[in-house]
């Protein structure tokens, strides 16, 4: 079960995993996102609220708290956050270049 430190985020959020970014309208979805995507390779994961504001989420806890890095997101920095998740596009865009 997600918990939260001081307060509780504006859904929909998009979260930060090892393999993508993906939406999560709940608590409950990110519940279930982490029995089924994969958290093992940092201490902390980027999730950005429908506000635009940035938050931490500590998978070995099930924590999510509003004591992040970047506090404020554009919509630049969540397109180049979503981009570098996509790295076999970039693999075909560079191909397609190439030839």
């Amino acid at each position: 079960m997600i918990q939260y430190l001081f307060r509780k985020p504006k859904y929909p959020v998009l979260i930060e995993t090892d393999e993508r970014v993906v939406g999560a309208r709940s608590g409950e979805r990110i519940g279930r996102l982490c029995r089924q995507s994969s958290f093992a390779a940092k201490e902390s994961y980027i999730v950005v609220n429908s506000f635009g504001e940035g938050w931490s989420f500590f998978p070995t806890h099930e924590v999510i708290s509003p004591l992040a890095a970047h506090k404020r997101w554009t919509k630049a920095k969540i397109v180049e956050l979503f981009n570098a998740h996509w790295p076999e596009r970039e693999a075909t865009l560079n191909m397609n270049q190439v030839a």
